[in-house]
């Protein structure tokens, strides 16, 4: 309920940029103007009224923010559960392979307990509990007597249980999704309030929201298909992939060609900083220094930054100007972000601060997301991450169901349950 809440809010606070091109005040909106000087180009904001109903927009946006806020007070004052269970697919062994895990998982979820299933990529596998053994053939035999003697058969626990499955299914779903439109929003805000937005925006936001889509696809298929053990070399494949086709489609975009032009403004950006990001993701990992997850984050993003806001923005750059016989700046000229240089902070701190965020949010949102996504889903390489790993915590979990007793407000002291 409050990240649905943050969301929403999000969301409603970027409708003006994708509508009318403006930040969102309280009252009005501030829409960008390019300024040209004697010696360098500038952004200057004009307030406008880009509708009659413009008023709902940061409304809705307070009223949703105020509801998250709310619900995240009740959630902390009532906690909604005092016990809970908690099922850990992992690599080794199968759930469903275990007679114990899957009867245990069915009878919690018909007595009413709470049922949490980690955030793991790795298969609860694909069979039936009909087949599950137990390594003593004695509770093998009780389990199957209860089950008979209560009246429920196999394929009502195959069904309670892939459901629960199901339901992790759209918890990555809602991960993909958030990942999406979140950096896509920062890079339309990016492109639109830049000075010099495509004939067509519609055309760019819908590339750069296509594109983002197909490389969250990809990055989660290549995590998913071993289950949340990267190969390195698929990787480094998909990221000098994408560094490829975003750099041929920035190469060879043509203004005069507006619709084309459009196209490649929204998705070759993107495709730029994935590859980018996943190479220096892949880079970190051969690392043999240790250190707190903010310091890799924030290392990362810096080199997101270097690499893709400044190095290869300039090579492309060049390279354009070089194929279309115009003259080339200096390579080692403005290497200060474009929203500092040219926003007037002092006359506009508010729309210039937006921009800046945006800005900046390009670089460390994929160092956040990639970090943090790969930490909490168990994403990893083949071999150790670099920081925060040792051989303690590189262990796979033995057993793959677990509960939390009653007394346990949070759930987070664990007991392992008997297992087969």
């Amino acid at each position: 309920m409050p990240s649905a809440c943050l969301f929403l809010a999000i969301l409603l606070y970027f409708l003006p940029m994708l509508l009318w091109e403006c930040i969102p005040g309280l009252r009005q909106c501030a829409k960008s103007e390019l300024v040209w000087t004697s010696t360098k180009i500038g952004i200057d904001w004009v307030w406008v009224e880009p509708h009659s109903m413009f008023w709902l927009v940061p409304a809705l946006a307070i009223i949703c923010l105020a509801v998250g806020a709310v619900a995240v007070v009740a959630l902390w004052r009532m906690p909604p559960y005092a016990g809970r269970m908690l099922v850990v697919p992992n690599r080794e062994s199968d759930i469903y392979a275990r007679l114990w895990c899957v009867y245990e998982v069915f009878t919690a979820l018909r007595l009413g307990v709470h049922v949490k299933v980690a955030n793991t990529l790795a298969s609860a596998g694909l069979g039936s509990s009909e087949q599950a053994r137990c390594s003593c053939d004695e509770d093998a035999q009780r389990i199957r007597g209860e089950i008979v003697d209560e009246g429920h058969t196999f394929a009502e626990i195959d069904r309670a249980v892939r459901l629960l499955f199901w339901r992790r299914l759209w918890s990555v779903a809602r991960t993909c999704v958030v990942s999406t439109l979140l950096l896509a929003m920062c890079m339309t805000e990016a492109l639109v309030n830049s000075g010099f937005p495509p004939a067509h925006r519609e055309y760019s936001v819908m590339a750069m929201l296509f594109a983002s889509a197909v490389i969250v696809m990809l990055v989660y298929f290549a995590t998913r298909w071993n289950q949340g053990v990267v190969s390195i070399r698929v990787v480094l494949a998909m990221s000098v992939g994408l560094i490829a086709l975003g750099a041929l489609g920035t190469v060879f975009s043509d203004p005069q060609q507006e619709i084309w032009f459009a196209i490649t403004s929204g998705a070759c950006p993107m495709m730029l900083l994935a590859g980018i990001s996943m190479l220096m993701l892949l880079a970190g990992t051969w690392a043999q220094v240790r250190c707190h997850p903010v310091v890799e984050v924030v290392f990362l993003a810096l080199a997101i930054w270097l690499l893709n806001a400044q190095l290869m923005t300039k090579l492309l750059n060049a390279v354009w100007s070089w194929r279309h016989g115009l003259p080339t700046q200096s390579f080692f000229s403005h290497w200060v972000p474009d929203s500092f240089a040219t926003c007037p902070v002092g006359a506009h701190p508010y729309p210039c601060a937006v921009r800046i965020a945006a800005d900046l949010a390009q670089s460390l949102l994929p160092a956040c997301l990639l970090v943090a996504q790969a930490t909490t889903w168990g994403v990893r390489p083949r071999r150790l991450w670099s920081c925060n790993c040792s051989a303690s915590t590189a262990k796979e979990v033995s057993s793959p169901v677990r509960a939390g007793g009653k007394g346990d407000k949070n759930g987070a002291k664990l007991t392992r349950l008997a297992s087969p």
